[in-house]
């Protein structure tokens, strides 16, 4: 399963357990991709975001963590990750580019077709 959509990243943050979870927020527009990311609940998945100016960010294992919807149609997903799932230089991706609208490509690890 592959997934690709444009969304702002909203924030990030580090929880004492040591997990990260980003937060995207989806525009009505493309609603129908946050809702399909219900089928990878329980699977982990790789990310890969692609700024504007082509820099990126890959993280090798994440999950899908929550999803709200408003009622203007504007869609949170949050993914939760391990700091071993990202490179630290990737780390950095997410504070030069917040609030910035990047391309976001999910690939399930499981083979679901």
């Amino acid at each position: 399963m592959k997934i690709k959509f444009s969304a702002t990243i909203n924030n990030m943050s580090l929880k004492k357990d040591g997990e990260y979870r980003l937060e995207l927020k989806v525009p009505l527009l493309d609603i129908a991709k946050p809702i399909s990311m219900v089928r990878l609940l329980s699977v982990g998945f790789i990310v890969g975001i692609l700024s504007e100016e082509k820099s990126k960010a890959i993280i090798t294992e994440a999950y899908f963590y929550k999803l709200a919807i408003d009622r203007e149609g504007e869609s949170k997903v949050i993914i939760s990750f391990s700091g071993e799932s990202i490179a630290d230089d990737s780390l950095s991706f997410f504070g030069k580019h917040q609030e910035e609208t990047v391309n976001i490509i999910i690939r399930s690890k499981k083979n679901e077709g």
